[in-house]
């Protein structure tokens, strides 16, 4: 099981532009995959009890997931309204790792939340009911069996 504190993000060049993964309480660090494109640094990571090997990140043009620990990670931002809104935040399910939400910024209607229940490699827009206002964060409920979420909006 990984440990939240487990993962952190170094200022590099001003940019959070890597992940770091410490198997020793902080002692020491060791750089994670590389994150190709986008045009900022890292603005979200989601972490799941379900399998410690899954590890989501986002820029905010980007998703990515690692199903290795870290050691590389594949993009999976086709299907995700990137062109006309900014990720903000990650949810995932602690008890399935392929479960996954996904929030956006900005005032593109009806482009809030999306969801996979496979890892990103399809997406659904779960934003009906939402205000066309910045959606900043979501909280998956653990253990909820009806996929129980809390989401932060302006």
């Amino acid at each position: 099981m990984i440990n939240v504190q487990a993962i952190a993000l170094f200022d590099d060049l001003i940019e959070k532009s890597k992940i770091y993964k410490t198997t020793n309480s902080g002692s020491s660090f060791t750089a994670l995959g590389a994150l190709a494109g986008g045009s900022t640094g890292v603005v979200a990571i989601g972490l799941t009890a379900a399998d410690a090997n899954y590890i989501y990140c986002a820029k905010q043009d980007k998703f990515y997931v690692s199903t290795n620990g870290g050691t590389s990670f594949t993009d999976r931002t086709n299907g995700l309204p990137v062109s006309s809104a900014s990720i903000t935040y990650i949810a995932v399910s602690n008890t399935d790792k392929n479960k996954v939400w996904v929030t956006f910024s900005g005032y593109s209607n009806n482009n809030k939340v999306f969801f996979s229940n496979n890892a990103g490699q399809n997406w659904s827009n779960v934003s009906g009911g939402l205000p066309n206002v910045p959606a900043n964060c979501i909280v998956y409920t653990n253990n909820s069996s009806v996929n129980s979420l809390y989401c932060g909006t302006d």
